[in-house]
């Protein structure tokens, strides 16, 4: 909004500097860091008054939950760079096809990611919106944004090219009844595909901002140089007119992901969420294609794509093996099974044959020292116990060794063991 200044230099000269991408790229990335301390502080409290946090121990991590207590910090922090983000760029951008498809996007994706967010905190959904309703608004939001790309002017043509760094002419033209829908899918699997990649990344304290700002730090240098003629001409990057404004949008992330970097930092005031990974994901991996740089986002983003890579992996071989390694060691996260006390002995309903595909199961007194039973518990023992109640409510307690004296109580009991 700002770039329309420059429109009366006639009557203040100084105002042309407006015009500079770089000024404005500057004062995109200042006002997005001050928004994002500035609210900062009020977001956290605020998030904290409403209990707006993570409730439970993701027994998935393992050992992991109890000795980094990541429980009640609050969440939603996508929040804070969305607002600093948006009000940056709206207020810094000159607006042309690319930055609004960029910011919809952006917007789109925030909105899928805080209600996945708002049912894991309010709703105690620990899963949050389903997979298949998630897919759903991802493709809608890509459909849209490929369908204005197409119908303006100023996009049809260049969204439809391929090209590969370094090479002078674009590898492939999508057109035709085959080159639409080869070109959507193509879009697809790099919008949500980068969306849900730095998703996965989200765990450790700064892991995916820091992350997220080297990347977005390069392809601010994309954007510039591809909206500038003489440097895309030199360089063999192709030139997208307009596309320079993006650098300003990147210049709005990274001062916004600086911003959540100082509250996100060890120990963590706040987690971005999905509020945060999914948009951020998404806004990256749609300006990659704006830029015709849609390859080299698996270069510069590699943190997010070996992340993906190796959940894939781990999930697939524990799904058909059982195991957390194809070397075949038995998998160490907690398994959650129906426990009971009779007369003073706690007895556990175990698998008693993991390498089956229809496991047998057998009660095993839950106690260390008896030789015969064919699986051990772990030191941990029973870390998490959930109790319930005759009403079927259930009340949560922490338990630190294996033994349950509880009698007539029905419990559930979240275990660790190894098959001896």
């Amino acid at each position: 909004m700002l770039s329309y200044l420059a429109d009366y230099e006639n009557f203040f000269g100084p105002l042309r500097v407006f015009r500079s991408q770089t000024f404005r790229t500057v004062g995109g990335a200042v006002t997005a860091a001050m928004i994002g301390f500035l609210i900062g502080p009020w977001l956290i409290a605020k998030l904290r008054k409403l209990k707006f946090g993570q409730h439970y121990d993701d027994d998935r991590t393992g050992d992991l939950a109890a000795r980094f207590d990541k429980k009640n910090t609050p969440t939603m922090g996508g929040l804070l760079i969305f607002a600093a983000v948006f009000f940056s760029s709206f207020l810094w951008a000159a607006p042309n096809i690319w930055v609004v498809i960029a910011l919809f996007v952006y917007t789109a994706l925030t909105a899928v990611g805080f209600r996945d967010d708002w049912l894991k905190v309010v709703r105690k959904n620990r899963h949050g919106i389903s997979s298949r309703e998630k897919i759903f608004w991802q493709t809608l939001v890509t459909v849209l944004a490929l369908a204005a790309l197409l119908w303006h002017p100023a996009s049809t043509d260049k969204i439809r090219e391929l090209w590969v760094p370094f090479v002078k002419y674009p590898v492939l033209t999508f057109s035709g009844l085959l080159g639409l829908p080869a070109l959507f899918v193509f879009i697809y699997l790099w919008l949500v595909g980068f969306s849900n990649a730095i998703n996965l990344t989200d765990g450790l304290d700064g892991l995916a901002i820091g992350c997220t700002i080297s990347v977005t730090l390069v392809y601010g240098i994309l954007a510039y140089i591809a909206g500038n003629v003489i440097l895309s001409e030199y360089l063999l990057v192709p030139y997208v007119s307009g596309a320079g404004e993006l650098t300003v949008v990147c210049g709005a992330i990274v001062g916004a992901g600086l911003a959540f970097l100082w509250y996100n930092c060890y120990p963590a005031e706040l987690f971005m969420g999905d509020t945060g990974s999914l948009a951020l994901g998404g806004l990256i991996g749609i300006m990659a294609f704006m830029v015709q740089q849609p390859l080299t986002l698996v270069i510069v983003g590699g943190v997010f794509v070996w992340e993906a890579v190796s959940v894939i992996i781990q999930v697939t071989v524990f799904k058909y093996t059982k195991r957390r390694s194809p070397t075949g060691d038995p998998s160490p996260l907690s398994k959650t099974r129906l426990a009971r006390d009779e007369g003073g002995a706690a007895f556990l309903d175990t698998i008693a044959d993991l390498r089956a595909r229809r496991p047998r199961h057998a009660e095993t007194p839950l106690s260390m020292d008896d030789p015969a039973k064919p699986f051990r518990l772990h030191p941990a023992g029973a870390a998490r116990v959930n109790r319930v109640r005759p009403d079927g409510t259930r009340s949560t307690g922490r338990k630190d060794g294996p033994s349950i004296r509880r009698p007539g109580t029905q419990i559930e009991v979240a275990f660790t063991f190894s098959q001896l």
